[in-house]
């Protein structure tokens, strides 16, 4: 729970997944349901789609990445419904609201 700011869009939608350097690096847009690009969230993990995979198919875990500083949490909030928390900073947050259609692009990318 956030003491701080936190800042909450439903219906978000993924665009431009793309993994570097050996799949160690993701990143990804977040647009609002009109297409608006609300941020660009980047992680480093050489785990990210089997993270991802679990999540799928055991929805009580939570999904904690971290790129610098940032943190990037994901965890199932109800049937078809995702949230992908960004934090930059301590009393921060984003929670990007995506389907699980969504959530499974990160699983593609290029």
């Amino acid at each position: 729970m956030h003491t701080g700011q936190l800042h909450y869009y439903e219906k978000c939608k993924i665009r431009n997944v793309a993994y570097a350097d050996k799949m160690e690096y993701l990143s990804f847009d977040v647009e609002s349901e009109s297409g608006a690009h609300l941020n660009t969230i980047s992680v480093c993990n050489r785990t990210v789609k089997d993270d991802i995979r679990k999540l799928l198919s055991h929805p009580t875990i939570r999904l904690f990445w971290a790129y610098g500083m940032v943190d990037v949490d994901i965890w199932k909030k109800n049937s078809d419904v995702y949230i992908i928390e960004w934090s930059p900073y301590d009393g921060f947050a984003c929670e990007y609201e995506v389907s699980e259609e969504e959530l499974k692009k990160l699983l593609q990318g290029n």
